[in-house]
């Protein structure tokens, strides 16, 4: 049977016992738990979408180069402000949302473009009460994301962005995620896929190779397609997460309220109030999507509850 959401949410942050945000964490607790009532070793992909271009945007990071050939007052002027106003859509799929975060960016230049790619927010600092506190901290993480991008090691701009995640997301995010919810029930994760002598030999893998006429994971689709049905080479991508947009809409939308209200942000004092309530009022009424940014919110509050209040 499973817990409350306050429960859930506590056995997640005790995971890791530091406020880690990833919204694959419900969906990973789950099957991992799920996986360690018959095994006790098991074998994850994580590493493919990095090795061979798995990511959506791997797509944006090619189309922004053509995107920028367009005349200035029609991408900024037209095209900008036509995508921004539509709602998003009622099944919480993010292709409104990745249409409005390639508009905010694809013009910017090439380091900048990809942190937008990555970001939901179009500006952190509003996230916080003193924003002069949290300045600097906020371009400490922006600049890291810009030294791994245009690194001499990787060669373009694909190769810049599987190089920054390789750097990045890979080993800060969903392998620590993986790591630590997978020993929460006593389950060794292997990942085949990041063999140090196979990522190498990626690494020297033409990027055209990989993302072909606007597919992803073009060469390792042709080298297991002997192996798998054509169902399954040819599904659409699917991340490994579970509909939060609609959780935090419905089941989960009183508790976000009270979690996230403005006597609870005031213990600490961190964020603004104000801001927190126009993210809740613009995911909820389906302006924009910001899961990503309510559920880090939620976690920060419940670990700043166990190991900080208490």
């Amino acid at each position: 049977m499973w817990p409350s959401p306050h429960g859930l949410m506590e056995k997640i942050v005790r995971s890791f016992d530091e406020p880690f945000a990833d919204d694959s964490a419900i969906p990973s607790f789950a099957v991992y738990g799920a996986a360690r009532k018959n095994v006790t070793v098991a074998l994850s992909g994580l590493g493919g979408d990095e090795l061979f271009g798995g990511y959506e945007r791997y797509l944006g990071c090619q189309l922004s180069e053509t995107y920028k050939r367009l005349p200035t007052f029609l991408r900024k002027t037209l095209v900008h402000n036509v995508i921004e106003k539509l709602p998003e859509r009622p099944d919480g799929h993010y292709t409104i949302n990745h249409l409005k975060r390639f508009a905010r960016s694809a013009s910017l230049p090439a380091d900048r473009c990809y942190l937008g790619f990555l970001s939901q927010m179009k500006s952190p600092l509003d996230f916080f009460a003193d924003k002069t506190r949290f300045r600097a901290p906020v371009q400490t993480c922006q600049d890291l994301v810009f030294a791994h991008f245009n690194s001499p090691k990787a060669s373009n701009g694909l190769n810049r962005a599987f190089y920054c995640d390789i750097k990045t997301y890979l080993p800060e995010d969903i392998l620590a995620l993986t790591d630590r919810l997978s020993m929460h029930h006593s389950l060794e994760v292997r990942v085949p896929f990041l063999d140090h002598k196979l990522l190498e030999f990626c690494a020297t893998i033409p990027p055209e190779m990989k993302i072909r006429w606007l597919q992803k994971k073009y060469l390792l689709k042709k080298a297991v397609s002997p192996l798998l049905p054509p169902d399954v080479i040819q599904h659409r991508k699917q991340g490994f997460v579970g509909p939060m947009t609609r959780w935090l809409q419905s089941d989960l939308k009183s508790y976000t309220i009270d979690t996230l209200s403005e006597n609870n942000l005031k213990k600490h004092g961190i964020f603004n109030p104000k801001t927190v309530q126009k993210l809740l009022t613009e995911h909820f009424t389906r302006q924009q999507i910001h899961d990503t940014a309510i559920w880090s919110l939620l976690i920060f509050q419940t670990w700043y509850d166990l190991y900080i209040e208490n």
